[in-house]
C-alpha cells in the first residue's frame, strides 16, 4: 500500500473540497428561488447542473483526466463541511429575513 500523498493529489483534494463548499454556497443563494412552487424543480435542476460544472472545473483545473470515487468523496466532504459550518448560520439568517419559522415552533405557538 502506498501511504505517500503526492503534492498533486493534495492539491486536487483541496480543489474538490473548495468546489464542494462553493456548491453549498450556491445552494444557499438559491434559497428564495426554491421557495416558489413553480420554480422549485427548475432551481434544483439548475443547482445540479452547476454543481456538476463546479466538479468538472475543479478536475480540469488540477489536470485530472479520470473520474474517481475519492474525488467525489472530497467534493461531498467540502459540501458537508460548508453545510455544517457557515451554511448553518447563513440558513438561519435567510429564515429570519424571510419570516419562515420551523415546524415545531409553529405548532407550539398555535397550540
Amino acid at each position: 500500500m502506498n501511504f505517500v500523498i503526492l503534492p498533486g493529489q493534495l492539491r486536487l483534494a483541496l480543489c474538490l473540497c473548495y468546489a464542494g463548499m462553493a456548491a453549498g454556497t450556491l445552494y444557499d443563494l438559491m434559497f428564495f428561488l426554491r421557495r416558489v412552487k413553480g420554480v422549485r424543480q427548475a432551481a434544483d435542476l439548475l443547482f445540479g447542473l452547476a454543481a456538476g460544472v463546479m466538479y468538472f472545473a475543479a478536475l480540469f483545473y488540477c489536470r485530472e483526466e479520470r473520474l474517481r470515487l475519492m474525488g467525489l468523496f472530497f467534493f461531498l466532504t467540502g459540501y458537508g463541511l460548508y453545510r455544517m459550518g457557515p451554511g448553518r448560520l447563513i440558513r438561519f439568517c435567510f429564515r429570519s429575513v424571510s419570516g419562515r419559522k420551523k415546524g415545531r415552533l409553529r405548532r407550539n405557538e398555535t397550540g
